[in-house]
């Protein structure tokens, strides 16, 4: 799972959003895509959220090698319903 999120939606409510979204599930990673983000909302997404910044307009080579990166840094999720348990396995 990855999120790609456009910050300066919903009437400029994108930092809310990403931080509801964060507080649900921490571990999903996001990329917050933005034409104009302060220093200050910068650092907070980055250090606070851990989340990747990529400015408008985006560079599709840039966008594609973050996205990896952060996919390759999510565990995979194995619903709880395809989980084995140790003594099926043996």
């Amino acid at each position: 799972d990855l999120i790609i999120l456009d910050i300066n939606v919903f009437d400029n409510k994108g930092m809310a959003l990403l931080k509801e979204i964060k507080c649900d599930q921490p571990g999903l990673p996001v990329i917050v895509l933005t034409e104009r983000l302060s220093q200050e909302s910068t650092n907070y997404a980055k250090q606070e959220l851990s989340c990747e910044i990529i400015e408008k307009p985006i560079n599709p080579d840039c966008f594609l090698e973050v996205a990896t990166r952060m996919m390759v840094r999510t565990p995979v999720r194995i619903p709880s319903a395809l989980r084995k348990k140790k003594s099926e396995i043996f």
